[in-house]
């Protein structure tokens, strides 16, 4: 059995603080992480929620969550515009982090560890 190659986006997701994710936002945040390893991942709202064991109601309200700040994050994931009227939804994991090694991504997580 092979083992998947870790990403950047991978690792910056392990590492988030428990805090700043529930089970079901990390459950997104893996799924989508898993095809996004240049950071934006582009997956519908009907495969994401198979993918995920999520409904589709369920899954729209955790995606918001995760595009939000709240006192104790950052937002955790951007929605970017599709690249066509039918395409796939399109998401950008450590929004503000465009670049994509793990020394430009993890930064997120040591400036929120400094603040606890």
């Amino acid at each position: 059995m092979s083992r998947r190659p870790t990403t950047p986006v991978l690792t910056w997701v392990g590492e988030l603080p428990p805090a700043w994710a529930n089970e079901a936002e990390r459950l997104v945040l893996y799924v989508l992480a898993l095809d996004a390893p240049d950071g934006v991942a582009s997956m519908g709202q009907l495969v994401l929620a198979q993918r995920t064991g999520l409904s589709v109601p369920q899954l729209r309200i955790t995606l918001h969550q995760l595009c939000v700040p709240t006192s104790l994050r950052p937002p955790l994931l951007e929605r970017l515009p599709r690249k066509d009227r039918r395409g796939a939804d399109r998401y950008r994991l450590a929004p503000g982090n465009d670049r994509t090694s793990s020394e430009r991504l993890l930064p997120l997580l040591t400036t929120s560890e400094q603040a606890t």
